[in-house]
């Protein structure tokens, strides 16, 4: 399931014993029950950008007609991915990375997908109301992808709805299904999926929001973050405040402050740990690949810490099969 409101991740189980002790985590507390610490190794990887859906990853590139280097985090094959014929750089220098599919939009009338398995672009014309009337520019961009639709971001249209999406293979359109019991899922060809209980999709008139992944959820309101659960009335605190909370399967991980170790709470057992980010980096964005962290840092007044946009690479943390 893609929901787009997700960041999602599929994570790989690895080994109890290796993870912790290629991650630089010591026997006694592995052995304990307490929180783990973390001190992976980070690598400089790519200067610019990164996104990962899990089995892929795209370290985003700043050259013309190169759209950056797919990592397959399964077999670790590199792949250099170039946009299409006649696009120097995607309308707004974006691109979206899918479970499925590479989208960017080149062209004031289309968009083009990267089918990640076969490295072949589709071209497809975007929805009319997305085409300005004097046929320059357009009036909304793609704003997620999943395996069946294309989420597009439709806020200068003035249609009552902010979200319009695109069916990949038949090209239909429909507006946005949220209510608060059920949000889109573009992987499936119905674009719905409804909201295990209790969870609520909270109120586009609020602020709140909530991130969800398999039977976990991050839920974020005005009093904090807290973690909640299918089928239980789990209410957890995780943070007062954090820039941004990653959501997977096997881990829930976020940042309490740029420059300070980020956090994280192992599924379904709930045990907290923390990794330790790269010296002298402000941390700015969290990637969770199938067997990587991927983060964005900015260096830190008066370190080494690199350029802006530097992306940084290391172990995922994991517990095996718990």
């Amino acid at each position: 399931m893609r929901v787009s409101v997700v960041v999602r991740t599929v994570l790989i189980g690895l080994s109890l014993t290796a993870a912790l002790v290629g991650l630089g985590v010591s026997a006694a507390a592995r052995a304990a029950g307490g929180p783990l610490s973390f001190h992976p190794r980070w690598q400089v990887v790519a200067r610019g950008g990164v996104a990962s859906d899990g089995p892929y990853t795209m370290l985003w590139s700043q050259r013309p007609g190169v759209a950056g280097t797919l990592v397959d985090e399964l077999t670790g094959r590199h792949t250099q991915v170039r946009l299409p014929a006649g696009c120097p750089a995607p309308v707004g220098d974006q691109a979206l990375l899918g479970d499925t599919w590479l989208i960017v939009a080149c062209a004031h009338s289309r968009v083009d997908l990267y089918a990640l398995a076969t490295g072949v672009w589709k071209p497809l014309a975007m929805p009319a109301v997305c085409r300005h009337a004097a046929g320059k520019g357009q009036s909304c961009l793609p704003a997620d992808v999943g395996t069946n639709w294309i989420k597009y971001d439709e806020a200068s249209v003035k249609l009552g709805d902010r979200w319009l999406f695109q069916n990949i293979v038949t090209g239909a359109v429909r507006n946005d299904p949220t209510n608060a019991e059920t949000l889109p899922d573009l992987d499936s060809p119905l674009l719905t999926e409804a909201i295990c209980a209790p969870l609520r999709v909270p109120s586009d008139k609020t602020q709140d929001t909530l991130q969800l992944d398999g039977r976990f959820a991050v839920l974020r309101v005005r009093a904090g973050i807290f973690l909640e659960h299918c089928g239980t009335h789990l209410h957890r605190p995780i943070a007062d405040d954090a820039p941004w909370v990653t959501v997977g399967p096997q881990e829930i991980m976020w940042s309490p402050r740029p420059t300070r170790a980020m956090q994280g709470i192992f599924l379904p057992s709930r045990r907290r740990f923390s990794v330790a980010i790269p010296g002298g980096a402000s941390i700015q964005f969290l990637a969770i690949a199938a067997r990587h962290l991927y983060v964005i840092g900015l260096a830190v007044a008066g370190t080494t810490a690199g350029s802006v946009g530097v992306v940084w690479s290391a172990p995922l943390p994991a517990l095996g099969g718990t």
